[in-house]
């Protein structure tokens, strides 16, 4: 997590803390201020501020109580209670020259240095002390011009002034001057190393130098001195924030807000160590606090607006920031926060608008930063590049804004140059696993698999309890085919976080592509048993449930999938939900409900879910409603306008409306131009046409030129298997198994291939898939099938029988079944399993199974 720094307005800062304090207060008065005077000597303040209130009590003009009690109230730093008693001592006629100082003093750490500067400005034969809080007037109205003049005269005259000393750094800090103040910082506190004020000064000026342990030295100096003790532990608490201390920063504002609740000052840091610690909304809570004492205060302002930014509440975050902005155009801190609010909530020509601005005032690596990243955002990269090299510039260490580049060069289509850029940040300690995961990421979608798999190894290494680090390991194995390092690497970030939902999901992904449904079922259940309130986790076992014919349970898990977004989000906000439920009823043969559910879905995404559009399109097209189909297809091509991707959709368009012609048309033009999804539901399409040789010689050229395409090539072994050319699916599945080796689904295919061809081999093959995957039919078939053939009828029986028990809807195994019972003279058996298969309509092998059915 990021430091949180904030620097505001640091021009009146150095002098203006708002406090704010109560107090109350029997002998004559003369004995009640000897005897508050003694409480003094005793260092015992608060004593003493109550015998002194009691002498007010008796007479309200005693001007030396007014001034012994305004004089304490500035050493506890209660200003305005300081204020009112030094001007009523003024008033009840004390000598002027007694009050002078610290009165005009206190008016400037009040902000009322207009009335300092029309009481100084013009008089003649001012004395060194009052020049200097002239100068320190001029300061706080942010005129280092008018100041420093008066500070060298002074320095001139008595050259070790370390009040004069003070000027001249605060003077250089107005200027920019950082090496000139630190001298003046180091001369103020060598000549006046007993005053408090300048070891707080000069901590300020080391915080602001992005000094803290200095600043922390400084302001434990402070105290030692007699500072204020809740100003120098305040400086503490800021010096350990700024080194990530959050435990001895919590300590030290802990123990100023234990002996005052009304330093509005003290309450910010409190939050700004809550929002280090990301509790957002008690750090919301304290900073109401300090707004409740002093409703202007910028600072508060400003970190409430970052909480409501991380909080994505970006309407009550810009409502804050602008106002902010309006009152200080100049301040960049707070319109790079501002940009970042709108960038969030995508109004990114608002975020432009709001740095182009002020262009010429970015100066800051983080505004660099955020600029080069709302151009790459606009498809600017030419600007954006140049922003994040000027970042990088400012900023050479800082492996966020290199991470920034490398996914500007990612944009533009300069892989080489985003790995580089990527291997640099991690070198140079990078962002905490972020980097590494994206640079496996990189080299993963680059093609350099082995890369990507050395990469994810060593992120493994460097973070060895990091979830992320074992789920990309998996990934990477499973894009090598190496499914059983695969499943390891993925187990083992379930077993760090159960909570963790890619690695869970991953191993279900694995299951389901072996054919193993109910190992996929038992890993989301176990996953949302873990996490009940999954979103994710009740969509993707709805969703598998759907795929898997369970339509009912489907819409059940589906529902409460629906409910869990509401409570959530306030609302429905998932458009994917509406989506799968409208699938379900797709299924269930209700076009009206499912239709309905589209249309929520699409609702909810203002009209762009894809997905959605795409499967009404298909619906109104079956229903016959051409035209409403036709205009959904128009909102289709403006959400997608490659053109490869519409001529794919138009061709479904035709498709689902009867004109296979034209449909095989439109994705003609699609493959013509290349398009992966094109090559793979053309080739669909004309194995349903029956043209399963057009469908290889088409899936043959695009895997000529994408050999690593491993989903293309398995379907292309399927064609193979239903042409029954055995050799050319041995081919491609032997290799798939050597690549991925105990994948159910690939034994299964490769048993096949293996009968196909009269190799004893497919017997074993087949078996082997079995026992891998022992709950899915297909499998169970494959297996019967070919004992079937070889003449083992018996052990034949026994697994169509598992087969039957996993399903009653495939008409080829109770064919299969039916000509084993046969074989076993189990003729009743027989029929009644033809009777099943042919009720179930149309299969592959329909024919054979009508003539062995008028045989019996």
């Amino acid at each position: 997590m990021h430091k949180f720094k904030f620097i505001f307005g640091y021009r009146r800062a150095l002098f203006l803390v708002f406090v704010i304090c109560t107090g109350c207060g029997s002998a004559t008065p003369e004995a009640m201020l000897e005897k508050a005077k003694n409480y003094l000597d005793d260092d015992d303040a608060n004593s003493a501020v109550i015998e002194l209130k009691n002498v007010l009590q008796v007479d309200p003009r005693n001007a030396e109580a007014q001034l012994l009690l305004g004089e304490i109230y500035i050493t506890q730093g209660e200003l305005p209670l300081a204020l009112r008693e030094l001007e009523g001592a003024l008033d009840s006629g004390i000598d002027r020259a007694r009050v002078e100082l610290p009165l005009l003093r206190t008016k400037i750490r009040q902000g009322r240095y207009r009335e300092v500067l029309g009481e100084l400005v013009g008089k003649n034969g001012l004395r060194p002390e009052l020049r200097v809080i002239l100068g320190d007037a001029y300061l706080a109205a942010g005129d280092s011009s008018n100041a420093r003049p008066i500070f060298e005269q002074v320095l001139s005259e008595s050259p070790k002034d370390a009040n004069a000393s003070l000027g001249m750094a605060l003077a250089d800090m107005l200027e920019g001057n950082r090496e000139s103040a630190e001298l003046h910082f180091s001369n103020a506190v060598g000549w006046g190393p007993e005053k408090p004020e300048l070891w707080i000064q000069k901590g300020n000026f080391e915080l602001a130098s992005q000094k803290p342990k200095s600043a922390l030295a400084s302001f434990k100096l402070a105290l030692d001195a007699g500072a204020v003790e809740y100003i120098a532990k305040l400086g503490m608490a800021q010096s350990y924030i700024a080194q990530a201390d959050m435990q001895n920063a919590e300590k030290y504002i802990n123990d100023v807000l234990a002996s005052t609740k009304k330093i509005p000052v003290a309450y910010f840091i409190k939050a700004q160590i809550q929002f280090q610690k990301e509790a957002y909304d008690r750090a919301e809570n304290t900073l109401d606090r300090a707004l409740k004492i002093a409703p202007g205060y910028p600072a508060a302002q400003y970190l409430k607006a970052a909480i409501n930014v991380h909080q994505k509440r970006y309407g009550l975050a810009e409502g804050i920031l602008r106002k902010l902005v309006k009152d200080q155009p100049e301040n960049m801190q707070v319109r790079v926060l501002l940009a970042t609010s709108q960038m969030r909530s995508g109004n990114l020509q608002a975020a432009l608008g709001t740095m182009e601005s002020r262009l010429d005032d970015i100066q800051s690596a983080q505004g660099h930063a955020l600029l080069g990243t709302l151009y790459m955002q606009n498809g600017k990269h030419g600007e954006a590049k140049k922003h994040l090299l000027d970042a990088l510039s400012l900023d050479p260490a800082n492996s966020k804004i290199r991470t920034q580049l490398a996914l500007g060069y990612m944009a533009a289509g300069d892989n080489a140059a985003a790995i580089e850029e990527l291997e640099l940040a991690v070198k140079n300690g990078g962002e905490a696993t972020h980097d590494d995961a994206l640079l496996v990421l990189v080299k993963m979608r680059t093609g350099n698999l082995q890369e990507a798999l050395a990469e994810a190894q060593r992120f493994q290494a460097r973070y060895p309890d990091s979830v992320t680090a074992h789920n990309l390991l998996g990934a990477a194995y499973m894009a090598l085919s190496d499914t059983k390092a695969a499943k390891s690497a993925f187990e083992k970030a379930v077993k760090l976080d159960t909570a963790y939902s890619p690695a869970a999901f991953n191993l279900a992904k694995m299951a389901r592509s072996a054919g193993d449904i109910d190992g996929a079922r038992t890993l989301y259940r176990n996953f949302i048993e873990a996490n009940p309130k999954s979103l994710e986790g009740l969509v993707a076992l709805g969703q598998l449930e759907l795929e898997a014919g369970s339509v009912d349970l489907a819409v059940e898990y589906l529902g409460k999938a629906a409910k869990q977004d509401v409570l959530l989000n306030g609302k429905q906000k998932v458009a994917n939900i509406p989506f799968q439920l409208a699938l379900a009823q797709l299924k269930r043969s209700d076009p009206k409900g499912a239709r309905t559910y589209f249309k929520q879905a699409l609702e909810i995404s203002s009209g762009q879910h894809k997905a959605s559009l795409l499967g009404l399109m298909q619906l109104e097209s079956r229903e016959g409603n051409r035209s409403v189909a036709g205009k959904l297809l128009a909102e289709l091509k403006q959400i997608i306008p490659e053109p490869a991707v519409y001529h794919m959709l138009e061709g479904e368009y035709e498709f689902d409306s009867g004109n296979l012609n034209a449909a095989k048309a439109s994705y003609q033009k699609a493959v013509e131009l290349k398009h992966r999804g094109a090559y793979v539901r053309y080739a669909v399409i004309l194995e349903q046409s029956g043209e399963v040789r057009s469908a290889i010689t088409l899936l043959e050229d695009w895997v000529f030129t994408n050999n690593n395409d491993l989903q293309v090539i398995a379907m292309l072994g399927g064609l193979y298997l239903k042409a029954e050319e055995g050799a050319k699916a041995v081919s491609i599945y032997e290799p798939l198994d050597a690549k991925s080796p105990n994948n159910a689904a690939i034994l299964n295919n490769l048993a096949w291939a293996y009968f196909l061809l009269g190799d004893e081999r497919a017997e074993q093959t087949a078996r082997q898939a079995f026992e891998i995957s022992p709950h899915n039919a297909s499998m169970a078939d494959t297996l019967g099938w070919i004992l079937v053939k070889n003449d083992r009828v018996s052990d034949s029986l026994v697994i169509f029988d598992k087969a039957l028990q996993l399903t009653q809807k495939n008409a080829s195994i109770y064919y299969h079944a039916a000509v084993a019972y046969a074989k076993a003279n189990r003729l009743d058996d027989a029929r009644s399993s033809l009777e099943k298969a042919l009720a179930l309509g149309e299969f592959a092998e329909r024919e054979q199974a009508e003539s062995l059915s008028r045989e019996l």
